[in-house]
């Protein structure tokens, strides 16, 4: 697999910003950055964001954040995913970008799916999600406290 150099040190600092509660605008600022990367652009990017930046350096400077950057590199791998743009669809993991209309058409027949097995096979609503995953991807690459919503 192939991997920007600098994948591990933005994933960190990315998670030292989250820390901070700037998750989202440090992901987009690395983004926009990534030919780019290196100590001096987290720490530039950092100051840009009104980090603390003491505690933004502590932060980087321990060993938390790369051991969980690695365990989220090992769950990603253990359900296949070895690049980007990859997503799940009720544990189905889906390769590649697709258009709008094609998204759309994917999780309209999902949804389709959910309400077939609730009306068809008396599944629960609340474990639809359980039943259509049992033969796909049935964990998330990441804990909802690792990558907040935007």
């Amino acid at each position: 697999m192939s991997v920007h150099p600098e994948a591990h040190a933005a994933a960190v600092a990315a998670r030292a910003a989250h820390a901070q509660g700037k998750f989202w605008q440090m992901h987009d600022a690395l983004f926009a950055a990534q030919n780019a990367l290196g100590r001096e652009t987290y720490e530039r990017l950092a100051r840009e964001l009104d980090l603390d930046m003491e505690r933004f350096h502590a932060d980087l400077g321990t060993d938390r954040l790369g051991k969980a950057v690695l365990q989220a590199r090992a769950d990603a791998e253990s359900l296949g995913v070895v690049g980007t743009p990859v997503f799940f669809v009720n544990g189905k993991r889906q390769r590649g970008l697709p258009s709008p209309d094609a998204l759309a058409t994917l999780v309209d027949r999902e949804l389709d799916r959910a309400r077939a097995v609730v009306r068809s096979e008396g599944v629960r609503p609340a474990d639809v999600y359980d039943h259509l995953t049992r033969a796909g991807a049935r964990r998330p690459v990441f804990d909802r406290g690792d990558a907040p919503d935007r």
